[in-house]
């Protein structure tokens, strides 16, 4: 049996498990780092004022949302953790990760939001 490279690169790279959230002092704006971010040179170098520990967040929460491999389209949702809110995207109807909700509602009540 062998990996494929990405098979493999998924299977090596720690999962995050603590997102860190950055706040710009010019803007105010926030947006979140995992803990693997930190590892990412370019990611570290652009915390341009502080980061504080945000509560531990589950791992799903935190990658993007995955439509699947079919193609039964319906809406579901999914958490933006950049954003700290849930948002609408299409789904196939199998498939994907477990970042996707049938409801708003559901998906704040797992990941949060403001």
């Amino acid at each position: 049996m062998t990996l494929t490279s990405a098979k493999m690169r998924e299977a090596t790279i720690p999962k995050p498990k603590i997102a860190f959230r950055r706040v710009i002092a010019a803007d105010e704006k926030e947006n979140y780092l995992t803990n693997t971010d930190l590892f990412n040179t370019s990611a570290r170098k652009s915390c341009t004022t502080y980061m504080t520990l945000k509560d531990e967040l589950p791992n799903f929460c935190t990658v993007q949302p995955d439509a699947g491999v079919c193609l039964s389209l319906g809406t579901k949702y999914y958490y933006d953790i950049n954003n700290r809110e849930c948002k609408d995207f299409l789904y196939g109807g199998c498939g994907g990760n477990r970042n996707k909700f049938d409801t708003k509602q559901s998906c704040l009540g797992e990941c949060g939001g403001s």
